[in-house]
């Protein structure tokens, strides 16, 4: 039976970055551009007509998802009007 506990801590480098509260600016930086960006990419796709109006741009999008996953029965169920 093992009596021993051994506490590995982290390495500073990640003590830093996720526990240290100097590095909350960073993070809210970080957040807040990713967070623009994200919308950002939203209101081009509910701009284009290709995405809302046709549907062109999200079936190019799921078929090459099939050609990824290697799932090309799924091509006949997207077909477009």
């Amino acid at each position: 039976m093992l009596t021993h506990r051994r506490v590995i801590s982290d390495p500073a480098i990640a003590r830093f970055l996720f526990s240290d509260t100097r590095m909350a600016v960073g993070w809210l930086i970080v957040r807040l551009y990713v967070g623009y960006a994200w919308i950002d990419a939203g209101f081009h796709k509910i701009q284009d007509p290709a995405w809302v109006d046709t549907g062109l741009a999200l079936n190019g999008f799921w078929l090459n998802v099939t050609k990824i996953l290697g799932r090309h029965d799924v091509q006949v169920m997207m077909r477009t009007p």
